[in-house]
């Protein structure tokens, strides 16, 4: 018999457990409920640690525990699932405790990538957690060395806050061009000659080797994430390259879910879905799986959109921008502020937006509704959105 049971229980302890949680009592006043984290820390918004953390050192570690009490779902923190068994409905803890579930909800999340670079570990760096983003925080200041290996969002957020703080920055690339798995060379200029004027040094088409980063203070290593699918696929969960769930969050096993990044989504085009790692799926994704889990069942059918910020650059990308598409800007790409739209068919896929928060605001209007807009008045920033979706291409 386990020591527990939750009619709720959900492993993991970031922001989409919480939003699981919200959902799952947002939907049932009375289930019992609870979620499971390896931190120490009550679950916290991610975004901010590559942003607010390494360049003020501030912190809110966001709900506090009586927001969880009043809505009685309880945190079991510090711990974590060594073993889930479907066929009996429990799970173990680190702890030795046995927990028994009606509904079980994976939201393990991902780890950092990492790389073998003979780097000693007193000086290496891989940012996700607050307990990272603190001790990066720490040696940000200047006079120091700060090499960032991976010119992704999340390395030129640390190349950003390291300059801010006063702090030498040389980033190395094994791509073209900065952003590469998410956006093409001609708009990442945009953000790199920003950069450059800032004082980073780019070594695009360049692997960091041991040798060139004995020379740092501090290496920063940024190459992506690992989905953590291990205690999923153990238990029978279908997996391939993150969690595969149908829209409800629903996993092939009965009355079991998951949520944030760890999953793979449905995608409109078929196939085995598509994998976000973004903000939007631990906030959005994951409250839709806490409705359906708490017997509310609800569909996550929203376009992908992230956000970063880089000095006083705000970027935000909206839907998809991969493949070979046409491109039409909406004002000029050395302008302060403009919109880069990505054209397949006729269709908007994509929106790549400069410190233009607006026009992703009107271009989600216009994706949501299927609509082929008239290029001409899209093309020109003097047009307001509102004429823009009342009028059709020819």
């Amino acid at each position: 018999m386990p020591n527990r049971h939750f009619d709720v229980l959900i492993i993991g302890g970031g922001h989409s457990a919480r939003r699981v949680a919200e959902g799952a009592r947002d939907a049932d006043e009375t289930a019992s409920i609870a979620l499971i984290g390896e931190e120490p820390h009550l679950p916290y918004d991610r975004p901010s640690l590559s942003k607010q953390v390494l360049t003020t050192s501030d912190w809110k570690s966001g709900h506090g525990p009586a927001w969880f009490a009043d809505r009685r779902i309880d945190t079991i923190l510090g711990t974590s699932v060594v073993g889930v068994d479907h066929s009996r409905r429990t799970l173990m803890t680190s702890d030795g405790e046995s927990l028994g579930w009606g509904r079980l909800v994976f939201c393990t999340g991902s780890r950092p990538r990492r790389l073998e670079i003979g780097v000693m570990q007193e000086r290496l760096h891989f940012l996700r957690t607050i307990d990272d983003a603190m001790r990066l925080s720490e040696r940000l200041e200047p006079g120091r060395s700060i090499a960032v290996v991976g010119a992704g969002f999340i390395g030129l957020e640390v190349a950003a806050a390291a300059r801010q703080r006063g702090a030498a920055v040389d980033v190395f690339e094994a791509a073209r061009h900065s952003m590469a798995r998410v956006i093409p060379g001609f708009l990442a200029e945009r953000v790199e000659n920003r950069h450059v004027v800032e004082g980073v040094n780019f070594e695009f088409g360049s692997i960091a080797t041991r040798e060139r980063l004995q020379g740092y203070d501090d290496v920063v290593v940024g190459v992506g994430v690992l989905p953590n699918i291990e205690l999923a696929a153990a238990c029978g969960v279908s997996c391939d390259d993150g969690i595969v769930i149908d829209t409800f969050g629903k996993t092939n096993l009965d009355d079991v879910f998951a949520a944030g990044e760890v999953v793979r989504v449905p995608s409109a085009a078929g196939g085995s879905g598509i994998r976000r790692e973004s903000w939007q799926m631990a906030e959005a994704q994951g409250f839709a799986v806490g409705q359906t889990v708490g017997g509310k069942p609800t569909s996550y059918v929203e376009i992908p959109w992230f956000w970063s910020d880089q000095y006083d650059l705000n970027i935000q990308v909206l839907g998809d921008l991969s493949g070979d598409p046409e491109w039409l800007v909406r004002g000029t790409l050395s302008s302060p502020s403009f919109a880069a739209f990505a054209i397949v068919d006729g269709e908007v896929r994509g929106v790549f937006a400069l410190n233009a928060g607006r026009e992703i605001a009107g271009a989600r209007r216009l994706m949501a509704r299927g609509l082929r807009p008239n290029f001409k008045l899209l093309a020109n920033p003097n047009k307001g959105w509102n004429e823009i979706l009342a009028q059709k291409s020819a």
